[in-house]
């Protein structure tokens, strides 16, 4: 349902306005900066800060390494968890 919903908004969109902004060469570096080193190092910390803030004192947490990962794969991802639709 939710692939339907973002496809109409998608098909919305002049073809013109959508050369314009793959033109637009502050706008796609801010994206791309963002999608692939600002995400990825937030997650990071997030992992950290997850992995610390739920230790028992005995290298038991419930955050897993595991589960790290895939938390920093899904932010890096372009659409992160949205990208599986496609």
């Amino acid at each position: 349902l939710l692939f339907i919903f973002v496809l109409g908004i998608i098909v919305t969109v002049p073809v013109g306005e959508l050369r314009e902004q793959f033109h637009n060469k502050s706008a796609m570096f801010i994206g791309l900066s963002t999608q692939f080193l600002i995400l990825p190092f937030i997650s990071f910390l997030l992992v950290i800060f997850l992995d610390n803030e739920f230790c028992c004192g005995d290298d038991t947490s419930p955050f897993t390494q595991p589960m790290g990962i895939a938390l920093i794969i899904t932010m890096a991802s372009p659409g992160g968890s949205f990208s599986n639709l496609w």
